[in-house]
């Protein structure tokens, strides 16, 4: 779990750094990273900030067990 919870800190600046990404590749003019940030919280409170959380939280979990875990059960 703690792999999983390690693994979203980051999420909201990631979440705005993709929406930045996004801009520029269709052309349009980058806003500052503030801008990006009040945009999403003002059109989706602090849930917009974490789209994409599930994933990322399960995906560190998975490499956490296949990590730590697992070689540990083996011996290794």
């Amino acid at each position: 779990a703690i792999g999983g919870v390690g693994a979203t800190w980051n999420t909201p600046i990631e979440t705005v750094r993709v929406l930045m990404q996004k801009d520029v590749s269709e052309g349009k003019a980058p806003r500052s990273t503030g801008e990006y940030f009040s945009e999403q919280l003002e059109n989706g409170g602090i849930p917009a900030l974490y789209r994409g959380v599930t994933p990322r939280a399960i995906q560190g979990i998975w490499q956490t067990i296949f990590m730590v875990v697992f070689p540990n059960l083996l011996g290794i």
